[in-house]
């Protein structure tokens, strides 16, 4: 960032704001404070503040206990990325961590686990070579239920996992949460995706844990039918059919895991890993580190869907 862009930034914001830290998030939303449940579950946990864009507040309560895990590749070295909890009504904060661009160079992947319950928020202090203190804006922030990318108006991009913020991660998927429609062309490779922000870190080079589906094709999935029982048939069933559809699963599994080769063949193997399974569903796990091996995955014509909310590895 120019010294240009940075003076711009800080007159832009307010002269008590340049004297110190942003005016704390207003209160979150609480689950049993009179918001539905179903609006404070699906809220993502951080958003750009409404009025002021000066933090990214919490939108939920957090529990004591909850990991959060931060990743950034883009800080300035005059920028400072800030966690900070709300005292009484959010009058007051106290600085929980903060990371600076050398902080993320020693070791890109952040975590800390909160030691009390609470309204916390992010911001990113941005300080000026003349001793100038201001915010950067908060530009916006896209989360898939605990996983997602913060983003500043500076061109700072944070990456940010939550672990134990207090509500499920195993509600159903919600199509609507998934991406804007401008982002997804029909026709693209793009729609195989359940989140552009898996191909975003792949540029970043996050590790990934993805769970991708493929399409067997028919005579694979005849091969599944032949193996289990017909509804409605009497028992006990013969040994030979016993053998049969034993027969038909043992070809079934084995046809399952070459499809999963051959994806995998086409794929850079310096960057990629097939994760072990027990090869008895159209699915594999795989790990990967590259934007190549991601776009090599989409291009798989086997490959129908992957799904981005397994695993992230942040260190």
């Amino acid at each position: 960032m120019t010294l240009g862009r940075l003076a711009a930034a800080v007159c832009a914001i307010a002269v008590a704001a340049c004297a110190a830290a942003p005016s704390p998030a207003p209160t979150p939303i609480k689950i049993g404070s009179g918001v539905p449940w179903d609006v404070a579950h699906l809220a993502p946990p951080f958003a750009p503040e409404p009025t002021s864009h000066e933090t990214f507040k919490g939108v939920r309560l957090f529990a004591a206990g909850a990991r959060l895990r931060f990743v950034s590749f883009t800080l300035s070295s005059q920028e400072q990325l800030r966690l900070e909890r709300c005292g009484s009504q959010c009058a007051t904060a106290k600085l929980i961590a903060s990371w600076n661009k050398s902080d993320f160079e020693r070791s890109p992947a952040k975590e800390i686990v909160l030691a009390e319950p609470g309204d916390y928020y992010l911001w990113l202090r941005n300080e000026l070579p003349n001793g100038e203190i201001g915010a950067v804006q908060a530009a916006a922030s896209t989360f898939n239920r605990e996983n997602g990318v913060l983003r500043f108006a500076s061109g700072t991009v944070v990456f940010v996992a939550i672990d134990g913020v207090g509500m499920p991660i195993d509600w159903p998927d919600e199509p609507r949460r998934i991406a804007n429609a401008d982002d997804r062309d029909g026709s693209s490779k793009l729609r195989k995706l359940e989140s552009l922000d898996i191909l975003e870190k792949s540029k970043h080079g996050v590790k990934q844990d993805l769970l991708v589906q493929f399409d067997p094709g028919e005579a694979v999935q005849a091969l599944f039918q032949q193996s289990v029982p017909v509804a409605g048939e009497s028992l006990p069933v013969s040994p030979e059919t016993v053998a049969r559809r034993a027969e038909a699963w043992s070809k079934y599994k084995a046809a399952l895991h070459e499809i999963k080769l051959e994806v995998m063949a086409e794929l850079p193997r310096a960057d990629v890993e097939l994760m072990p399974d027990l090869d008895v569903s159209p699915t594999f796990t795989v790990s990967l580190s590259s934007e190549a091996a991601l776009l090599a995955l989409l291009a798989a014509p086997q490959v129908t869907f992957i799904n981005g909310n397994h695993r992230v590895v942040l260190n």
